[in-house]
């Protein structure tokens, strides 16, 4: 049998430059937001020893990054082991990364390795780091004989080891293609079609930046080399919320929300029920509008929303960043719908007007991929919803999943949907029912200005009525 060939040593430099590239250009990428505190990139720095690969300078206030990347063709764990084993030059990685953290002496570093290796999980360090945060701090911290043995082996007192490993973060498992994923990622949230035209012709402005010695880039020289690459309609900023499944475009995103914690499950299916009624307005509805606030440093321009949530979340996405606020929001999920698409076809009519009368306010129920009309009648007569009258709202070819034609529809749709809350509720509570495509209830929220209180509701399962979620303020 023929052994398997090992790859040269200029072969696997060459391999390294190409995976160095890819993550400096994630870095580059992030650069380019307006909500990124990036100010300046280092390729190859200066001054800053083994942790010179790429420099990330934030504004004050957040951590600039010394990055260490470490691309090795065998499939060997990350463990203490291959951290503090002598290299051929002598000292160990985790030596030459002390040392080049001493030197930095920046009050605002935090030095990171990103490997391809595996995170061991029979290892006394790594198979007890944090995950989250790539961190190893805690676990060196809270065993006395393993912080000798390492502060022994950097020729440093435990307090300077901890000081050092409070500030460094280990990012393992991070491949060449996990590295491309992230960049594609980057790339599709800002609608770019040509996907693998553009990362090349990316990449290759990165490395012309090494080759000819470029050692700094700052925002602006990045946005002059890499804007063109972008389109028109490019989001400028983005969110990703991840309700009720995990999404990968949360590490192409500029905001990130995990809300997973809120919906209890074994699978998306299941996470229909909040944890309790008061999660919606006092915990998740705050932190979206922080969200927002952030977001709106890119005013003017467009925010692109995604991941994977239900429709009162989407609505209340749309609400947050409502448009009022001087902004344009596309969808990440389906057809790309946007709402500086021009408004196009027929508008939603009114199906049925039943009266209710348990109260004072009104109930709509805007069926668009199906009818909801019936359910909703009998959980607001179940639970003695205080409603006057319920309106149903359907595409005039019939409810359908192919009832919204394009973003034009959607929009036409959304603008419908609140100018029939504006005529028929006045300054009352409306109580909002949908079934809807996701693109259209964040069109419906961002679109919902000059409307009385809105109380969004979720289905919780086929029988069982629904779920009073957000409670939109007047607008």
């Amino acid at each position: 049998m023929s052994q398997p060939r090992h790859r040269s040593a200029s072969a696997a430099r060459r391999m390294g430059d190409s995976f160095q590239d890819l993550v400096a250009l994630n870095h580059c990428l992030r650069a380019l937001s307006p909500v990124s505190s990036i100010v300046q990139i280092g390729l190859e720095a200066d001054n800053a020893g083994n942790l010179d690969d790429i420099v990330v300078t934030t504004q004050s206030g957040d951590a600039n990054r010394y990055i260490q990347v470490k691309l090795t063709v065998t499939p060997e764990p990350c463990n203490l082991e291959w951290l503090i084993e002598p290299s051929n030059r002598g000292r160990s990685l985790l030596q030459r990364m002390y040392a080049s953290y001493q030197r930095i002496r920046d009050p605002e570093a935090q030095a990171e390795l990103v490997t391809v290796r595996e995170a061991s999980t029979t290892d006394p360090v790594f198979g007890r780091r944090d995950n989250k945060t790539g961190r190893i701090y805690d676990t060196v911290a809270g065993d006395p004989a393993l912080l000798r043995k390492i502060a022994a082996h950097l020729d440093a007192s435990s307090e300077d080891a901890l000081s050092f490993f409070e500030s460094t973060r280990f990012t393992t498992g991070f491949s060449y293609t996990h590295a491309e994923e992230l960049v594609r990622a980057r790339l599709e949230h800002r609608c770019i079609q040509d996907i693998d035209t553009v990362i090349d012709a990316a990449r290759t402005v990165v490395n012309d930046w090494i080759q000819s010695g470029i050692r700094t880039l700052t925002r602006d020289a990045i946005r002059n080399k890499l804007g063109p690459f972008l389109v028109d309609r490019t989001p400028a900023a983005t969110l990703v919320i991840e309700a009720i499944d995990r999404d990968m475009a949360t590490q192409g995103t500029d905001v990130a929300l995990d809300w997973m914690w809120a919906f209890p499950g074994n699978n998306p299916f299941e996470r229909r029920r909040a944890t309790n009624n008061e999660v919606w307005n006092e915990d998740l509805w705050p932190e979206l509008t922080k969200a927002a606030s952030r977001l709106k440093q890119a005013q003017g321009g467009t925010i692109g929303v995604g991941g994977s949530m239900r429709l009162a979340s989407w609505f209340a996405a749309g609400a947050a960043l409502t448009h009022v606020s001087d902004t344009e929001i596309v969808c990440l999920r389906g057809p790309l719908w946007s709402s500086t698409d021009t408004p196009a076809g027929a508008s939603l009519v009114p199906d049925e007007d039943i009266d209710i009368d348990q109260g004072t306010e009104i109930a709509v129920a805007v069926g668009i991929t199906t009818s909801i009309t019936a359910d909703v009648l009998a959980d607001l007569q179940q639970k003695n919803t205080p409603v006057k009258r319920l309106y149903s709202l359907t595409p005039p070819g019939g409810s359908g999943n192919h009832a919204v034609a394009s973003g034009g529809h959607a929009v036409t749709y959304a603008q419908s949907i609140r100018d029939f809350v504006r005529d028929k509720a006045g300054s009352k509570t409306t109580h909002l029912y949908m079934a809807t495509p996701a693109g259209l209830a964040l069109l419906a929220g961002h679109l919902w200005n000059h409307t009385p209180p809105t109380q969004l509701y979720e289905p919780i399962g086929s029988g069982l009525g629904y779920e009073p979620a957000f409670l939109i303020g007047r607008r």
